[in-house]
Protein backbone atom coordinates (compact mmCIF):
# COMPACT_ATOMS: atom_id res chain seq x y z
CA UNK A 1 0.00 0.00 0.00
CA UNK A 2 1.58 3.39 -0.86
CA UNK A 3 -1.48 5.55 -0.33
CA UNK A 4 -4.40 5.46 2.33
CA UNK A 5 -7.40 7.80 1.92
CA UNK A 6 -8.41 9.87 4.93
CA UNK A 7 -11.46 10.63 3.91
CA UNK A 8 -11.98 14.73 3.30
CA UNK A 9 -10.10 16.09 5.58
CA UNK A 10 -7.00 15.81 3.26
CA UNK A 11 -9.22 17.10 0.21
CA UNK A 12 -7.85 14.21 -1.51
CA UNK A 13 -10.09 11.99 -3.34
CA UNK A 14 -10.42 8.12 -3.45
CA UNK A 15 -9.87 8.12 -6.87
CA UNK A 16 -6.34 9.86 -6.63
CA UNK A 17 -5.16 7.57 -3.90
CA UNK A 18 -6.40 4.71 -6.51
CA UNK A 19 -4.18 6.07 -8.77
CA UNK A 20 -0.92 6.42 -6.34
CA UNK A 21 -1.18 2.88 -5.36
CA UNK A 22 -1.06 1.71 -8.91
CA UNK A 23 1.37 3.82 -9.43
CA UNK A 24 3.66 2.74 -6.81
CA UNK A 25 2.91 -0.97 -7.82
CA UNK A 26 4.11 -0.12 -11.82
CA UNK A 27 7.15 1.08 -9.89
CA UNK A 28 7.07 4.67 -10.40
CA UNK A 29 8.20 6.09 -6.70
CA UNK A 30 11.32 3.37 -7.47
CA UNK A 31 11.50 5.01 -11.04
CA UNK A 32 11.93 7.60 -9.79
CA UNK A 33 14.63 7.76 -7.12
CA UNK A 34 16.60 5.60 -9.84
CA UNK A 35 16.46 8.71 -12.64
CA UNK A 36 17.34 11.17 -9.78
CA UNK A 37 20.36 8.91 -8.82
CA UNK A 38 21.96 9.46 -12.03
CA UNK A 39 24.57 11.92 -12.25
CA UNK A 40 25.85 10.72 -15.91
CA UNK A 41 22.99 13.33 -16.84
CA UNK A 42 21.38 15.08 -14.35
CA UNK A 43 17.25 15.47 -14.82
CA UNK A 44 16.95 18.65 -16.39
CA UNK A 45 14.94 20.90 -13.96
CA UNK A 46 11.89 21.78 -15.67
CA UNK A 47 11.25 18.51 -15.62
CA UNK A 48 12.46 18.19 -12.18
CA UNK A 49 10.20 20.61 -11.50
CA UNK A 50 7.06 18.76 -13.14
CA UNK A 51 7.95 15.62 -11.24
CA UNK A 52 8.26 16.73 -7.26
CA UNK A 53 5.29 19.52 -7.45
CA UNK A 54 2.78 16.82 -7.78
CA UNK A 55 4.49 14.54 -5.20
CA UNK A 56 4.07 17.15 -2.89
CA UNK A 57 0.69 17.62 -3.32
CA UNK A 58 0.13 14.07 -2.40
CA UNK A 59 2.41 14.26 0.80
CA UNK A 60 -0.68 13.40 3.17
CA UNK A 61 -1.77 10.23 1.56
CA UNK A 62 1.17 8.18 1.58
CA UNK A 63 1.30 5.77 3.39
CA UNK A 64 3.38 5.68 6.71
CA UNK A 65 6.22 3.02 5.13
CA UNK A 66 6.19 4.75 1.98
CA UNK A 67 6.23 8.56 3.62
CA UNK A 68 9.21 7.25 5.63
CA UNK A 69 11.33 5.25 2.80
CA UNK A 70 10.44 7.90 -0.28
CA UNK A 71 10.12 11.42 1.23
CA UNK A 72 13.56 11.64 2.50
CA UNK A 73 15.05 9.89 -0.51
CA UNK A 74 13.76 12.20 -3.03
CA UNK A 75 14.12 15.59 -0.94
CA UNK A 76 17.75 14.22 -0.43
CA UNK A 77 18.32 13.48 -3.94
CA UNK A 78 16.69 16.16 -5.19
CA UNK A 79 18.80 18.98 -3.50
CA UNK A 80 21.85 16.72 -4.54
CA UNK A 81 20.21 17.08 -8.06
CA UNK A 82 20.78 20.72 -8.02
CA UNK A 83 23.60 21.51 -6.17
CA UNK A 84 25.51 18.96 -9.09
CA UNK A 85 24.22 21.15 -12.13
CA UNK A 86 27.01 22.15 -14.11
CA UNK A 87 26.99 25.77 -15.29
CA UNK A 88 25.36 25.46 -18.76
CA UNK A 89 22.57 23.07 -16.74
CA UNK A 90 22.10 26.15 -14.61
CA UNK A 91 20.95 28.43 -17.67
CA UNK A 92 17.55 26.43 -17.20
CA UNK A 93 17.24 26.95 -13.41
CA UNK A 94 14.83 30.34 -13.58
CA UNK A 95 14.20 31.73 -10.70
CA UNK A 96 10.42 30.26 -10.69
CA UNK A 97 11.64 26.56 -11.67
CA UNK A 98 13.78 26.73 -8.47
CA UNK A 99 10.92 28.28 -5.90
CA UNK A 100 8.68 25.51 -7.06
CA UNK A 101 10.74 23.04 -6.49
CA UNK A 102 12.26 24.28 -3.23
CA UNK A 103 8.63 24.78 -1.86
CA UNK A 104 7.71 21.04 -3.03
CA UNK A 105 11.00 19.64 -0.88
CA UNK A 106 9.26 22.37 1.91
CA UNK A 107 5.56 20.54 1.57
CA UNK A 108 7.22 17.08 1.82
CA UNK A 109 9.39 17.44 4.75
CA UNK A 110 6.21 18.35 6.54
CA UNK A 111 5.34 14.71 7.00
CA UNK A 112 8.26 14.34 9.35
CA UNK A 113 9.87 17.56 10.11
CA UNK A 114 9.00 20.21 12.58
CA UNK A 115 8.80 23.47 11.04
CA UNK A 116 12.24 24.46 12.74
CA UNK A 117 13.85 21.45 11.33
CA UNK A 118 12.38 22.33 7.51
CA UNK A 119 13.35 26.72 8.29
CA UNK A 120 16.80 25.00 8.73
CA UNK A 121 17.52 22.07 6.05
CA UNK A 122 15.37 24.80 3.33
CA UNK A 123 16.73 28.26 3.86
CA UNK A 124 20.97 26.45 4.26
CA UNK A 125 20.08 24.93 0.50
CA UNK A 126 18.33 27.89 -0.73
CA UNK A 127 21.57 30.15 0.78
CA UNK A 128 24.05 27.35 -1.28
CA UNK A 129 22.11 27.77 -4.36
CA UNK A 130 22.15 31.17 -3.85
CA UNK A 131 26.06 31.01 -3.80
CA UNK A 132 26.40 28.32 -6.43
CA UNK A 133 24.35 30.72 -8.76
CA UNK A 134 26.66 34.14 -7.95
CA UNK A 135 29.86 31.57 -8.87
CA UNK A 136 28.56 30.76 -12.14
CA UNK A 137 29.18 31.67 -15.51
CA UNK A 138 25.78 33.27 -16.35
CA UNK A 139 25.13 36.64 -15.49
CA UNK A 140 21.39 36.34 -15.35
CA UNK A 141 21.75 33.21 -12.81
CA UNK A 142 24.37 35.30 -11.14
CA UNK A 143 21.99 38.40 -10.63
CA UNK A 144 19.55 35.88 -8.98
CA UNK A 145 21.91 34.60 -6.68
CA UNK A 146 22.85 38.20 -5.38
CA UNK A 147 19.27 39.31 -5.64
CA UNK A 148 18.29 36.37 -3.26
CA UNK A 149 21.29 36.98 -0.54
CA UNK A 150 19.90 40.86 -0.62
CA UNK A 151 16.72 40.25 -0.02
CA UNK A 152 17.62 38.05 2.99
CA UNK A 153 20.02 40.37 4.44
CA UNK A 154 17.20 42.55 4.09
CA UNK A 155 14.59 40.77 6.27
CA UNK A 156 17.36 40.05 8.34
CA UNK A 157 18.05 43.49 9.18
CA UNK A 158 17.37 45.04 12.76
CA UNK A 159 15.76 48.30 12.42
CA UNK A 160 15.03 49.94 15.42
CA UNK A 161 15.06 46.66 17.69
CA UNK A 162 12.85 45.01 15.74
CA UNK A 163 13.36 42.05 13.39
CA UNK A 164 12.43 41.32 9.72
CA UNK A 165 13.71 38.19 9.64
CA UNK A 166 13.40 34.93 7.95
CA UNK A 167 13.07 32.09 10.18
CA UNK A 168 16.04 30.13 10.36
CA UNK A 169 18.85 32.98 9.39
CA UNK A 170 19.15 35.48 12.45
CA UNK A 171 21.48 38.34 11.98
CA UNK A 172 24.34 36.70 13.89
CA UNK A 173 23.90 33.27 11.45
CA UNK A 174 24.05 35.36 8.50
CA UNK A 175 26.86 37.90 9.36
CA UNK A 176 29.14 34.18 10.16
CA UNK A 177 27.58 32.68 6.41
CA UNK A 178 28.54 36.25 4.92
CA UNK A 179 32.65 36.26 6.05
CA UNK A 180 32.79 32.47 5.63
CA UNK A 181 31.74 32.50 1.62
CA UNK A 182 33.62 35.49 1.53
CA UNK A 183 30.77 37.41 -0.01
CA UNK A 184 32.49 40.70 -0.56
CA UNK A 185 35.31 39.25 -2.07
CA UNK A 186 33.09 37.92 -4.92
CA UNK A 187 30.69 41.09 -5.68
CA UNK A 188 33.77 43.53 -5.99
CA UNK A 189 36.47 41.26 -6.69
CA UNK A 190 38.15 41.28 -10.44
CA UNK A 191 35.27 38.40 -11.60
CA UNK A 192 32.05 40.50 -10.39
CA UNK A 193 30.13 42.83 -12.87
CA UNK A 194 28.52 45.69 -12.09
CA UNK A 195 24.67 44.29 -12.50
CA UNK A 196 26.23 42.20 -9.30
CA UNK A 197 27.80 45.26 -7.43
CA UNK A 198 24.60 47.28 -7.63
CA UNK A 199 22.55 44.39 -5.87
CA UNK A 200 25.48 44.72 -2.38
CA UNK A 201 23.80 47.97 -0.91
CA UNK A 202 21.36 45.74 1.11
CA UNK A 203 24.55 42.64 1.76
CA UNK A 204 26.40 46.38 2.77
CA UNK A 205 23.97 48.12 4.56
CA UNK A 206 22.97 44.73 6.75
CA UNK A 207 26.67 44.57 7.62
CA UNK A 208 26.80 47.95 8.46
CA UNK A 209 23.49 47.96 10.92
CA UNK A 210 25.19 44.84 12.60
CA UNK A 211 28.29 47.25 12.79
CA UNK A 212 30.31 44.42 11.29
CA UNK A 213 32.08 46.69 8.27
CA UNK A 214 35.22 46.63 9.11
CA UNK A 215 38.20 48.75 7.28
CA UNK A 216 38.93 45.37 5.25
CA UNK A 217 35.66 45.28 3.81
CA UNK A 218 35.94 48.74 2.83
CA UNK A 219 39.45 48.10 1.21
CA UNK A 220 37.94 45.03 -0.96
CA UNK A 221 35.60 47.90 -2.64
CA UNK A 222 38.34 50.73 -2.60
CA UNK A 223 40.40 47.98 -4.61
CA UNK A 224 37.93 47.81 -6.64
CA UNK A 225 37.13 51.30 -7.58
CA UNK A 226 40.84 51.54 -8.42
CA UNK A 227 40.49 48.69 -10.90
CA UNK A 228 37.34 50.61 -12.06
CA UNK A 229 39.32 53.90 -12.33
CA UNK A 230 42.25 52.31 -14.62
CA UNK A 231 40.46 51.16 -16.94
CA UNK A 232 40.78 53.25 -20.52
CA UNK A 233 37.32 51.94 -21.78
CA UNK A 234 34.87 51.86 -18.71
CA UNK A 235 31.72 51.10 -21.04
CA UNK A 236 29.87 49.19 -18.39
CA UNK A 237 30.49 52.54 -16.04
CA UNK A 238 31.46 50.17 -13.23
CA UNK A 239 33.40 52.78 -11.24
CA UNK A 240 30.11 55.25 -11.46
CA UNK A 241 28.48 52.29 -9.68
CA UNK A 242 31.05 51.56 -7.25
CA UNK A 243 31.29 54.79 -6.34
CA UNK A 244 27.17 54.75 -6.26
CA UNK A 245 27.05 52.04 -3.96
CA UNK A 246 29.05 53.58 -1.36
CA UNK A 247 27.48 56.53 -1.61
CA UNK A 248 24.37 54.75 -0.74
CA UNK A 249 25.81 53.53 2.79
CA UNK A 250 27.66 56.47 3.69
CA UNK A 251 25.08 57.36 6.31
CA UNK A 252 25.81 53.93 8.26
CA UNK A 253 29.24 54.91 8.47
CA UNK A 254 31.49 55.46 11.13
CA UNK A 255 34.44 58.24 11.89
CA UNK A 256 36.92 55.97 11.08
CA UNK A 257 35.76 54.18 7.89
CA UNK A 258 35.40 58.33 6.43
CA UNK A 259 39.02 58.22 7.83
CA UNK A 260 40.06 55.51 5.86
CA UNK A 261 38.44 56.61 2.70
CA UNK A 262 39.96 60.16 2.87
CA UNK A 263 43.04 58.73 3.16
CA UNK A 264 43.15 56.75 0.34
CA UNK A 265 41.61 59.60 -1.45
CA UNK A 266 44.67 61.96 -0.27
CA UNK A 267 46.88 58.57 -1.77
CA UNK A 268 45.36 59.50 -5.13
CA UNK A 269 47.26 60.95 -7.79
CA UNK A 270 45.16 64.34 -9.04
CA UNK A 271 45.44 63.45 -12.41
CA UNK A 272 43.57 59.90 -11.76
CA UNK A 273 40.35 62.15 -10.09
CA UNK A 274 37.46 61.56 -11.77
CA UNK A 275 33.88 63.24 -11.48
CA UNK A 276 32.84 60.38 -9.43
CA UNK A 277 35.70 60.50 -6.95
CA UNK A 278 34.58 64.17 -6.18
CA UNK A 279 30.91 63.11 -5.96
CA UNK A 280 32.06 60.54 -3.72
CA UNK A 281 34.02 62.69 -1.44
CA UNK A 282 31.38 65.52 -1.05
CA UNK A 283 28.67 62.90 -0.32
Amino acid sequence: VYAVYRGRVNNHSFHLVDIVNEFGRCGGFDAILERLQNRDKNIPVRNLRHIISPLSKCYKMYSAETATKFIPSVCELTFETLSSLTDVELRDLRKDFLERIISSVEALLRRHKSNEEIAKIVEEFQMKMALRRLKCATIERRVNGIQYIADVCSRTRRHHGHYYTVRYYTPERLMQWIEESELLQLLFGSNSHPQLMKQSVDVLKFICNEQKLSLTHLDIIWSAIQRAAAKQDDVENELETLCSVVESITFHLDQPHFDFMFDKFEALEKQTFTAHHLQLMSS
